[in-house]
């Protein structure tokens, strides 16, 4: 009872947070449902990384066909295991909420066009469709698919810290082009304008300049240690 409690509860909770609900200034148009069906399944598709990106669209096709095969093995174990049906129905509502939380990616982004469910971001929270499905697999009398999950994980995570490894480099490289800008002069609003784009968001230039001064006053981020942390314009 207190875990359908607390359940319910947070159904009531989702119900109240449309309550007063707005458009975010600035978010993509709303999606066709196409567009949002393939959003839905680049997010899944990035549980395998940045090499999904590299490798769409076999990495849509392969998350699909991984996600149909593992609902037709639970099915079947629901109806051949009658007294183990607690396990597949514990997976089928962890991949209903996946698989719900992808939607809503993709209804909520799938406006911003393709490859708009490729954000690094969503890799952390996609990545436990490859739990569910080798926990699925685990239980077959043939383990190889589980095995094979994990040798394709493996293989996965020596390509996507190659690529982060890249990335990292990328974004300190960046980082040293701003806290030069810094170096040279510009002003906390020259500095929003320019980088807002890039490191925050478009069409927020105020409240990246508002943040850029905080850091200023602080001394922290770019503007430690720097003359114009302790020039403070007061």
């Amino acid at each position: 009872m207190v875990l359908l409690t607390l359940a319910l509860t947070s159904v009531v909770l989702t119900a109240v947070y449309f309550v007063s609900l707005e458009p975010v200034a600035g978010s993509p148009p709303r999606p066709t449902a196409f567009q949002a069906a393939r959003t839905a399944v680049e997010v899944l598709a990035e549980s395998a990384g940045p090499f999904a990106q590299v490798s769409w669209p076999l990495s849509g096709l392969a998350v699909v066909a991984l996600a149909l095969a593992t609902v037709l093995k639970l099915t079947r174990d629901w109806r051949t295991l009658p007294a183990e049906r607690l396990r597949p129905e514990g997976l089928f509502c962890f991949g209903a909420a996946m698989l719900s939380l992808a939607a809503g990616i993709g209804w909520g982004r799938g406006g911003g066009g393709p490859a708009a469910g490729f954000a690094t971001r969503y890799a952390t929270l996609a990545a436990p469709i490859l739990c569910l499905a080798y926990l699925a697999w685990r239980s077959a009398p043939d383990r190889r698919i589980a095995w094979g999950l994990c040798g394709v994980v493996a293989l996965l995570f020596l390509f996507n810290t190659g690529q982060g490894i890249t990335r990292a480099q990328v974004r300190r490289q960046r980082m040293r082009d701003l806290q030069a800008d810094v170096a040279s002069g510009l002003t906390p609003a020259e500095m929003a304008k320019k980088w807002g784009a890039d490191i925050y968001a478009a069409n927020a230039e105020a409240d990246l300049t508002e943040r850029f001064e905080m850091l200023r006053r602080a001394g922290q981020g770019p503007y430690k240690g720097t003359r114009a942390a302790r020039g403070r314009e007061d």
